[in-house]
């Protein structure tokens, strides 16, 4: 699964400070803020410091250890009887988590531990209820159950769009997330077509050197890359490339942007340019989430095709073999969890 955008722990929290490094990609700041802040909250911020706490650790690729403060949120939620787009949030981070871990069972039920709230969610709320039903769209996604995802996504967005407007960036979020699900489905015109509403919409709320405008440019290069247009994936990739740069150069968006442009490269066979930014992208990725993150896998075997064609075939074959390791890795951590429980 790919990065998870921070929509998807969306909670009711005042605090800019660490909520913008995770926007960012600089996630071990913000996880080293959040702890900070936790050591002294006891009261009511308490579930919505661990939820954030979650998506900082989810993002590094540390799932066994973001299982801890969603479950401790969740008693929390509980026990204060919480808003019911509250619980569906947190569910919906919950099932993710346990998709990460290879526990689908387990992600399965917390989608209907989700989907029995969604009876409850009040009309007093749309723009939370819009939030609630998109995060539980992406756990229906992330369960293979597209038809669901796609159900979800679209009433968030028609709430959205009644409690926002059109041009909204929250609007513009549901927008991105169906975006993805076309994508998936191989809907390429659908997808870019809904990408460059997004574009248009953050460029004009947020400026267009905001990293939710590299977000969505990213989603757009990657369409041109699988219709064969290095050209224009190029141009939305060095972009994104040069926001990520200004804005995170550390951050997990920047080595997004640096992968997508390397693909870009890659189809226009420059292959050594290719290395350049697969290897940079490396680097980032390796530094925010370590060397055994499935994000790292997929670059190191874009990195292993640049490098085949450039004849470097002996590392190639190294760099292959070490993404397999980490994809087993990751495998092994699944079933390990399962047999601790």
């Amino acid at each position: 699964m790919g990065l998870l955008s921070i929509a998807l722990f969306a909670v009711a929290f005042s605090s800019a400070g660490p909520r913008q490094l995770l926007e960012g990609g600089e996630y071990k700041r913000a996880e080293r803020e959040l702890r900070a802040m936790l050591a002294s909250e006891v009261g009511e911020g308490r579930a919505s410091l661990l939820h954030l706490l979650a998506l900082s650790l989810h993002h590094q690729g540390r799932y066994s250890e973001a299982s801890a403060p969603l479950s401790e949120a969740l008693a929390i939620a509980v026990q204060q009887g919480r808003q019911p787009y509250e619980m569906v949030n947190l569910y919906a981070a919950i099932g993710v988590n346990r998709i990460e871990l290879g526990r689908v069972q387990e992600a399965n039920e917390a989608l209907r531990e989700a989907l029995g709230y969604v009876s409850l969610l009040q009309k007093p709320y749309p723009a939370e209820t819009a939030q609630a039903l998109s995060n539980l769209g992406t756990l229906a996604m992330s369960c293979k159950r597209i038809p669901d995802a796609e159900r979800l996504y679209r009433q968030s967005l028609d709430l959205s769009i009644a409690a926002h407007g059109v041009g909204d960036a929250k609007t513009a979020l549901v927008q991105e997330n169906l975006a993805k699900l076309y994508l998936a489905r191989g809907e390429l015109d659908e997808a870019e077509s809904l990408w460059e509403r997004v574009l248009a919409t953050r460029e004009q709320m947020l400026g267009p050197n905001h990293p939710a405008v590299a977000a969505a440019l990213v989603g757009l290069s990657t369409i041109e890359v699988l219709r064969g247009n290095g050209l224009r994936a190029g141009s939305f990739s060095a972009r994104a490339v040069a926001i990520g740069a200004r804005s995170a150069p550390q951050g997990a968006l920047h080595a997004t942007a640096l992968a997508a442009h390397g693909n870009a490269l890659r189809l226009l066979r420059r292959y050594g340019d290719a290395v350049q930014e697969y290897e940079a992208a490396r680097r980032l990725l390796e530094a925010q989430h370590g060397a055994d993150h499935p994000t790292v896998a997929t670059v190191l075997v874009n990195l292993a095709g640049a490098k085949l064609a450039l004849g470097l075939r002996q590392e190639a074959q190294q760099l292959v073999k070490r993404a397999a390791e980490i994809r087993g890795a990751q495998s092994v951590a699944g079933v390990h969890s399962r047999s601790d429980d």
